[in-house]
């Protein structure tokens, strides 16, 4: 058995250091891979794109120079595993080129495009800085809050968001569901509580119970219901009080969920962070890959996506 001053030691340091560096490593290469291969998708989802929008499912991203080849995965999965058409919604997140949005043009015949300028012209019609100043620091310091923003701004109805690192390995008859006939929020479950902030910071801004391990990879909610001066006075509390976090879009959605009635999609079947075995077996419906997963997401299961062949 080694003693204690082994795992201080300079050596086994090193080693951890090594190993985290090549993880690190692994990860940056397969992201490469992925984003060369994603150009095999080009046709396959083409062709499996139907331009009939009568029964189509409209879904929302953010997305860019950094991440458009996940959100084509993504989107790949998922009609992989549905005879509907995808409608994809993409909000610019003010890296896109005439060439990226050609491409996305070509490849996804229902495709609607959302540019930055436009989505940026909205937001400061709709939303003042002299009125909003703590959103336009958000803005422009914190693009995630833009998912928060682009889709429901001056908008009514409801929608479903979901973030491009997810893989769908099975049709996922909740999101449906939740796209034909919603009835109340719906997010994604994540292994334990990322706010960013003290839950009773949270609730004392929410005035009610938050709710455990909402995560925001899925999050279908109504555009009616969001308070844009409450959002703004939510956001001034926390920064006055905890400062930022980069969790603070799961807490504003957090705090949202302590106020209008929501489900969270099955943690076994709508996966956050899988770990191993899941993490490679691919049963469950999808996966979310955030954290320590990002490893089996860029090394080895978009190459299951690429390689699906339907039966």
């Amino acid at each position: 058995m080694r003693s204690l001053s082994y795992f201080t030691s300079h050596k086994f340091l090193m080693r951890i250091q090594h190993f985290i560096e090549r993880k690190e490593w692994e990860i940056h290469w397969g992201r490469i891979q992925m984003r060369n291969n994603a150009r095999k998708l080009l046709s396959a989802l083409c062709n499996s794109q139907s331009k009939d929008a009568r029964l189509c499912l409209p879904i929302h991203f953010l997305t860019g120079k950094k991440y458009w080849y996940q959100t084509l995965f993504c989107i790949f999965s998922l009609q992989n595993h549905i005879t509907r058409p995808i409608k994809p919604i993409i909000y610019d997140d003010g890296t896109f080129d005439h060439n990226l949005l050609q491409l996305f043009n070509d490849v996804l015949p229902l495709v609607v495009f959302k540019a930055y300028s436009e989505l940026f012209s909205d937001f400061e019609s709709n939303l003042p800085p002299n009125r909003y100043p703590t959103l336009h620091l958000c803005w422009h310091h914190y693009p995630h809050i833009r998912k928060l923003i682009c889709p429901h701004l001056g908008s009514q109805g409801w929608k479903l968001m979901i973030d491009s690192d997810i893989l769908f390995y099975r049709k996922p008859s909740l999101l449906i569901e939740q796209i034909d006939n919603p009835k109340v929020c719906l997010f994604g479950m994540d292994s334990s509580n990322y706010y960013g902030y003290p839950i009773s910071t949270l609730e004392k801004i929410a005035q009610n119970s938050i709710p455990n391990q909402i995560n925001v990879g899925i999050c279908g909610i109504n555009s009616s219901d969001l308070d844009w001066d409450f959002i703004e006075y939510a956001i001034k509390q926390l920064y006055a009080t905890h400062g930022h976090s980069y969790y603070l879009e799961q807490a504003l959605i957090a705090i949202h969920a302590a106020r209008y009635p929501y489900r969270l999609a099955p943690a076994n079947e709508y996966v956050t962070n899988p770990s191993l075995p899941e993490a490679i077996n691919c049963t469950a419906i999808c996966h979310h890959y955030t954290s320590e997963s990002k490893i089996y997401y860029f090394k080895y299961n978009w190459k299951k996506v690429l390689n699906f062949n339907r039966a």
